[in-house]
């Protein structure tokens, strides 16, 4: 395989049905390449033909003119003036096994994004009819929730019999009152906003100054405070059943303080990044170490335990066994044991003497 992204797309296989070739955007095939199973293309924007799973979609002076096909469904769009596509209802086998429903949907619209209307989930014990148009109404009605706003976006009624409340904007997302046993909210933005559902809780005072957000889904109750977005950040997670907590602390950019569920924890000085990056541990493994200039790291056993300064100038580190210092970037070091002491120069001299 060879790519010159964006220009040329080449690959060989001892399969033939693999092979393609693709010199954009004069002609060519691509397979499994930008989320799509197959994209054909001639000069483009003049023609393109992508498929996606079993619908094909044939585009003319993309993305002004198309015609899309696929299992129960055929629909076209001539881009912004109007469009409409239609999916039956049909009867599929999903992954285990069984026959389910696949709803089917209408979808018709006019001077996009002004008028829509859609009738969606056909067939389905919710089936949703959607009517749109812009900056005169838009509604929502299903078996399960109705909602109306007009004009829009500001004045906004919702029942939802699902989650049984029932909520007023004028205009939303700014001024919400919410009640029923689903939802209660009380907002006015950015002053303040009280929001709470069975599951969820959500306060802001004086938007961004303070915001609290609380997840409480069995096992696992999370709560986090923050301060003007990102600048402090207190993330508390609990798993209920085994009574273990985690934490993380941020102050951004100065520090980053973390406590596991098994015990662990670590303190980095200087933490730009980590704090947008949560759940990625790979920021903390391959660069953490250019910017940070002191780190303490704690293992499960408070015993084993590690103190790095200015990218292990200093370097401190202890377990039950031993404990090794080393300065200059380990060229020298100390290690005590119980039973001695034993210095490294340059990472090749050693001699020792008894421990006291």
């Amino acid at each position: 395989r060879y790519n010159l992204f964006p220009l040329l797309f080449f690959q060989r296989s001892e399969n033939p049905e693999y092979n393609y070739s693709a010199v954009f955007p004069f002609y060519g095939t691509m397979q499994n390449r930008l989320l799509r199973k197959r994209i054909r293309f001639i000069l483009f924007p003049l023609y393109g033909e992508s498929e996606k799973k079993d619908f094909v979609t044939y585009n003319y002076l993309y993305p002004f003119f198309h015609w899309r096909k696929g299992p129960a469904t055929v629909g076209w769009q001539v881009w912004p003036l109007s469009g409409w596509e239609r999916r039956e209802t049909r009867i599929i086998t999903d992954t285990w096994g069984d026959q389910v429903t696949d709803p089917g949907y209408r979808k018709f619209s006019l001077f996009w994004p002004l008028f829509f209307h859609n009738d969606l989930d056909l067939g389905s014990d919710n089936p949703v009819r959607e009517r749109i148009f812009i900056p005169f109404y838009k509604i929502e009605r299903s078996p399960l929730r109705d909602s109306y706003t007009i004009p829009w976006p500001f004045f906004t009624f919702t029942h939802d019999r699902e989650d049984n409340y029932r909520e007023v904007g004028a205009p939303w997302p700014l001024i919400v009152r919410a009640w029923g046993e689903g939802k209660q909210t009380t907002r006015v933005w950015p002053f303040f906003s009280k929001s709470k559902s069975p599951t969820l809780r959500s306060d802001f005072y004086a938007w961004p100054i303070y915001k609290y957000n609380e997840t409480n889904s069995d096992p696992l109750l999370r709560q986090r405070t923050r301060i003007l977005f990102f600048l402090f950040s207190n993330l508390k997670e609990t798993n209920i059943p085994k009574e273990t907590t985690s934490r993380r602390v941020d102050l951004w950019p100065l520090f980053q303080w973390r406590k596991e569920f098994d015990g662990r924890t670590r303190l980095q000085i200087l933490a730009p990044i980590e704090i947008f990056t949560p759940e990625n541990p790979s920021i903390e493994r391959n660069y953490s170490h250019l910017w940070s200039i002191w780190k303490n790291e704690t293992g499960a056993d408070p015993s084993n335990n590690s103190q790095s300064f200015l990218w292990n100038l200093y370097r401190e580190q202890q377990t039950p066994e031993a404990t090794t210092r080393s300065v200059l970037f380990g060229l020298i070091q100390r290690v005590k044991t119980e039973e001695n002491i034993e210095w490294k120069l340059l990472h090749f001299l050693k001699f020792g003497q008894p421990s006291r």
